[in-house]
């Protein structure tokens, strides 16, 4: 490169680094007049007034070699020309290496991969990792990690018919051993075992003539008419017993109000034990104790008597008292038992 000179000084712009060969025409010809022959060496793309933009990703050198920043900023550097004069150079320095910590919670069934896919972690502890950012540059990572345990347990349990796992994802309807997962109060798998027996409800059918009323196997309903009905009870084990009744109604004869004996008795309402008076002696009386439905519950006799104690051995209720002489005489009494 040949430049005419025709003051004393001159500023010439280089885009890249590097060494230039630079010839300068000191009588403004740039023929076979004298001229000065010099090197020059280019740092960096100078703009004017000697300010450089650098980017980096690391640490950048200064121009004069005698200074090294690691971090983003503004600094001054002065360089030597070949004539020994001071130039003053404004580095404007971005530094696109970046740092960050993140705080991460991680299940010990699950090992936790660090963001560059190098490192694998299974225990709690702070660690370090390297990635590429948007730049380019090196992104160091700093992790808080903190690995949970998983737990397991088990339990035993018994149901009827059908059990719908802890997750609700399973049903169940026979006995053995299963297994499920929930996640426990860490948030991490909590593995459960059960031991499970699975009972059966039971189906039963019955068939009942009866008066007046039927009270149901539970105790819940009262039917006075003909008809099939269903009632639930629990059976032997613990589950559902489905009961259908099949009831026909029709009332005996000698429950009327025909009375052929004179027989007081009380007290009526009874705790159990009444007193029979049957008014005279009778050489044999036989006394049957009836149900609402006019079903028998016991049977008793007794010879030459006229009054007598009687115990009933029942729970509380509405029950008949049948009492039949040998003459065939015969009275019903209707007694309440408290």
């Amino acid at each position: 490169m040949c430049l005419k000179v025709s003051n004393d000084s001159i500023l010439i712009i280089w885009p890249n680094r590097g060494s230039y060969s630079l010839s300068v025409d000191l009588e403004n010809n740039c023929g076979i007049s004298p001229k000065r022959e010099m090197t020059v060496h280019v740092f960096d793309s100078v703009i004017p007034n000697n300010i450089i933009n650098i980017t980096t990703c690391d640490s950048y050198t200064s121009p004069s070699g005698k200074r090294n920043w690691s971090t983003s900023g503004i600094y001054t550097d002065t360089v030597s020309d070949v004539n020994d004069l001071d130039s003053v150079i404004t580095i404007i320095l971005s530094i696109k290496r970046s740092y960050s910590t993140i705080s991460l919670i991680s299940c010990d069934s699950n090992n936790y991969i660090s963001p560059s896919g190098k490192y694998t972690w299974a225990s709690s502890g702070t660690y370090m990792d390297t990635i590429s950012n948007v730049a380019g540059c090196d992104s160091i990572i700093t992790i808080n990690l903190t690995v949970n345990n998983s737990s397991i347990s088990n339990i035993s349990d018994t149901t009827c018919d059908s059990y719908i796992s802890p997750s609700g994802k399973y049903i169940w309807t026979s006995s053995g051993t299963y297994i499920d997962t929930i996640s426990n109060v860490t948030g991490c798998d909590s593995i459960i075992t059960i031991n499970l027996t699975v009972n059966n409800s039971s189906i039963s059918n019955i068939s009942d003539t009866i008066c007046n009323s039927y009270l149901s196997p539970s105790g819940k309903y009262i039917w006075t008419s003909r008809g099939t009905y269903m009632d639930t009870i629990t059976n032997e084990i613990g589950c559902d017993s489905i009961v259908i009744i099949d009831l026909v109604f029709k009332c005996l004869n000698y429950l009327s109000n025909t009375q052929l004996l004179p027989v007081t008795i009380y007290p009526n309402p009874t705790t159990g034990n009444i007193n029979i008076n049957l008014g005279v002696v009778y050489n044999e009386v036989t006394i049957e104790l009836l149900d609402l439905n006019s079903q028998k519950i016991s049977t008793k006799k007794y010879k030459n008597i006229k009054q007598f104690d009687y115990q009933l051995n029942v729970t509380s209720g509405i029950y008949f008292l049948k009492v039949e002489s040998n003459e065939k005489k015969t009275v019903i009494k209707k007694i309440i038992v408290m």
